[in-house]
């Protein structure tokens, strides 16, 4: 296979030929026994997202002048390096090893090569802020993560000293190989049925919490949607002076909630259309990877209760 510029290598659509075709009524979450967790906090749809990447990769003068920079790159598809995924293995696991080397490998491999570049430095998505990209990023997996987090993909940036910090998480949830899975998920979001969008995303926004991470992704087997978490605060005016005391009042958190915002699923087969406000699948985690290497990629500390929006059910169950 030819090498690839890396202007091409982000456009190319990704391919989902090497899947198993869908078996009716295979169940959408592997073990099919096992219990669910549902994410209850608020959610609200990134309408913006596909419009903003769209933007940077047409609009922004400095990234287009970094991608003319490492022009003469080549990117060649990566290797297979993981023996065990063979073409008899199960729809999951060649969802997650194709979905690495021919996404994330290729976005990682681009990537680097513009933050080599002096100009991307200057191309930041949030205006009028100075910010200190890190020198480079890489892949990693749930090892690098608490004990109770287990996504499938983990982008981390590597500092100037060598020292390195999660900034993306990322998930497969194969949905039992169904096309259009998470596009019904989000139809059915107000009725809260077995793999509607708070069901389907349960795992990965327990994990972003916990990690206190602001972005993710999830995939499918032929669509992806991206996440942006927000700690929603309401202050409330109240007396703070303790009983028995003359009153004094203040401002003060009362409310902490999580919202967490999706993006209107991608096809994996999508390319890039300004017109209708389609992108391929590589151009939306590269506008992702940059977002979170600028501001604002850590959740806060004070999360009030936001990890007990959630709950499990046994499979099936609403």
């Amino acid at each position: 296979m030819q090498p690839l510029s890396p202007h091409e290598a982000i456009l190319q659509p990704f391919r989902s030929d090497y899947l198993p075709a869908p078996v009716h009524n295979a169940p959408l979450f592997l073990p099919a026994d096992a219990q669910r967790l549902w994410y209850l906090g608020f959610v609200e749809n990134w309408t913006d997202f596909q419009s903003r990447a769209i933007a940077l990769w047409t609009t922004n003068e400095d990234v287009r002048g970094a991608f003319d920079k490492i022009k003469g790159y080549d990117v060649s598809r990566p290797q297979d390096t993981d023996a065990t995924v063979t073409k008899d293995s199960q729809g999951p696991a060649k969802l997650e090893h194709h979905f690495r080397r021919e996404v994330l490998e290729v976005v990682e491999c681009v990537y680097n090569e513009l933050l080599r570049t002096a100009t991307v430095q200057k191309a930041s998505v949030f205006p009028q802020s100075t910010i200190k990209f890190p020198k480079g990023v890489s892949l990693a997996n749930a090892d690098s993560l608490s004990n109770e987090c287990d996504p499938k993909f983990v982008v981390r940036a590597i500092q100037a000293g060598g020292d390195e910090e999660t900034r993306v998480l990322g998930h497969a949830e194969f949905l039992g190989g169904r096309p259009g899975a998470l596009t019904w998920a989000v139809e059915e979001i107000s009725r809260d049925t077995w793999g509607s969008l708070r069901c389907v995303l349960g795992d990965i926004a327990q994990w972003m919490l916990i990690e206190r991470i602001s972005y993710a992704f999830l995939t499918s087997s032929d669509e992806i949607m991206f996440l942006r978490f927000n700690i929603d605060t309401r202050t409330e005016y109240v007396n703070i002076a303790p009983k028995g005391e003359a009153p004094m009042f203040d401002h003060v958190d009362a409310v902490i909630e999580p919202r967490l915002y999706y993006s209107d699923p991608i096809k994996h087969s999508d390319a890039l259309d300004e017109a209708n406000g389609k992108i391929p699948v590589k151009l939306g985690v590269l506008y992702l990877l940059h977002t979170a290497m600028g501001l604002f990629w850590q959740l806060p500390e004070e999360m009030g209760n936001s990890l007990n929006y959630a709950k499990k059910t046994n499979a099936g169950e609403n």
